[in-house]
């Protein structure tokens, strides 16, 4: 039976094709042939698929992530459909970020070759983890997608009608906050019509393929990502495919204005300024990339590399100094932080209550928070930023109390304070001077950060804590208390420095805490 005919996409007459033309021998009562809706949709999706690879493995793979037909009748007393999961297992990455490599099509060995500046140039940034099939991929957008610093999108698989159930997880990764980009060999096999339904279907976008030609383009200094790369370069020759209907501020190379193209077929026409090779648009709390070069140009991967924030972006750290009568203190204790906090992130001093509320609210914008006074918790009855700093945290951001926090704060409404917001149920430990080691046995540790070795610190240690939230240990006890800690509280991390007097090391004791440190 030939499979093509029933879809109605066989290129040949009944008489010269190898297979029968006649659906009469088909079973009448079953079969995706007798319902209408699956035909239309396999119709849809196969014609992106040559007739001579059109086969019955192939069709059920399509049908597998069809979800708008019928659902057959649950099993009596079930109360819903049982969700299919799939493993991922994420291999060690020695302390670096990793990078979802997705190629649909399985051309790795093509990708390698054309783009193997650009892939040597991730692997020393980034851990590569390559998914080249539909449930590697569902896998690891399911189960790592928290894990990963972007997706690279590698060819053009992700535009086929066959991969949209991949497409949709892909879409609701960058609306949570994740990056992708698109590039590699994307654009040299998708045409013009399935382009515009990738973006209209897919992510409910206007974008369109417009030109293919080469200029010297400028970058947009008015992109935020521009801002956080000076390492971009200010101009880029390129031949590439350009992106229509693009918002002006999701340009981030543009062409200069008055440039004329000429598209196959057609008369010379001027380039619209919506028009633009490179993209980086804004798409709910994360961004999604395009990049119109199919050769591999040396500037496309740095580019690559901003949009996937492995360029020299920096971390965007807040320190709340909230209480006036406290700065002075914390400036004599606590002056270099902000300084050696500067070589590594972009900080923020915030002194208001109305200006602490303003970034909680925009949330996804700051990696980081520096508690540095003890007013957070003395509003905690009459504020909300104590209930915001612990829903951020929750979310994915690193809280830090440090400063003065230990040295000032009534002691007996630590543990509460805590338990009440984070749900933690540290207590108060010996306030006194120890030689800390470092805990083997922490996350920092086992990704190899280079934490600092501490001699004598004076601090408020923490106790009736996790094992493995202790980053430093006041003894070899088994149940010993930490001077500084570091805790998974939903997505993100919540910690603790004890140390009162700002000793040696504090300042990068700090940065381990948000990341910042260097490998071993």
């Amino acid at each position: 039976m030939c499979l093509t005919y029933i879809l109605g996409l066989c290129p040949f007459e009944d008489h010269n094709c190898a297979y029968l033309h006649d659906t009469q021998y088909l079973p009448k009562d079953s079969g995706w042939w007798n319902h209408d809706e699956q035909l239309q949709f396999l119709k849809q999706a196969m014609r992106d698929i040559p007739a001579d690879q059109c086969n019955k493995d192939m069709l059920h793979g399509v049908l597998s992530v069809h979800h708008t037909s019928s659902p057959p009748p649950l099993p009596s007393g079930q109360d819903s459909e049982p969700q299919i999961t799939y493993d991922f297992t994420l291999p060690p990455s020695e302390g670096l970020p990793y990078v979802l490599l997705l190629s649909l099509e399985h051309q790795i060995s093509v990708f390698q070759d054309a783009y193997s500046s650009l892939r040597s140039t991730l692997s020393k940034r980034a851990t590569l983890v390559q998914a080249t099939t539909i449930e590697q991929a569902l896998g690891c957008l399911t189960n790592c997608s928290e894990k990963l610093a972007g997706v690279l999108v590698t060819d053009h698989g992700i535009a086929h009608r066959r991969h949209r159930n991949v497409l949709s997880h892909l879409v609701r990764y960058t609306k949570a906050g994740g990056r992708v980009v698109l590039g590699g060999h994307f654009i040299t096999r998708v045409n013009v019509p399935t382009m515009e339904l990738f973006w209209k279907e897919g992510w409910g976008l206007p974008f369109k393929m417009t030109h293919y030609h080469r200029e010297t383009f400028v970058r947009n200094p008015n992109h935020e990502t521009v801002k956080a790369n000076p390492s971009l370069p200010s101009t880029y020759n390129v031949k590439a495919s350009h992106l229509g209907d693009v918002p002006s501020s999701s340009v981030l190379y543009g062409s200069t204005g008055g440039s004329w193209a000429q598209p196959p077929g057609s008369p010379p026409s001027r380039i619209d300024s919506n028009d633009a090779p490179i993209v980086y648009h804004r798409f709910g709390q994360g961004y999604v990339g395009f990049i119109g070069d199919a050769n591999g140009e040396d500037d496309s991967t740095t580019i690559a590399l901003a949009m996937l924030n492995l360029l020299d972006s920096k971390i965007r750290i807040a320190i709340f100094q909230l209480s006036d009568r406290q700065v002075g203190l914390f400036h004599a204790i606590h002056g270099t932080l902000v300084e050696t906090l500067s070589t590594k992130a972009d900080v923020q001093v915030v002194r208001t209550n109305q200006q602490a509320l303003d970034i909680l609210a925009n949330w996804q914008d700051t990696d980081g928070i520096f508690i540095a006074d003890s007013e957070p918790v003395e509003m905690q009855d009459d504020s909300a930023i104590a209930a915001f700093l612990a829903e951020y945290t929750r979310r994915g951001g690193i809280v830090i109390f440090g400063g003065l926090f230990p040295a000032v704060v009534e002691r007996k409404k630590i543990g509460p304070f805590f338990e009440r917001w984070w749900k933690v149920q540290w207590d108060v430990g010996s306030f006194t001077s120890i030689t800390p080691v470092v805990n083997p046995k922490h996350e920092l540790s086992e990704k190899k950060v280079s934490l600092p070795k501490v001699g004598d610190m004076k601090a408020l240690s923490l106790a009736n804590m996790s094992p493995t939230s202790a980053v430093y240990k006041a003894s070899q006890r088994k149940n010993a208390e930490s001077p500084v800690l570091r805790a998974q509280v939903g997505k993100g991390r919540l910690c603790w420095i004890g140390d009162v007097e700002g000793g040696d090391n504090y300042n990068q004791i700090v940065l381990g805490l948000f990341d910042k440190l260097n490998l071993d």
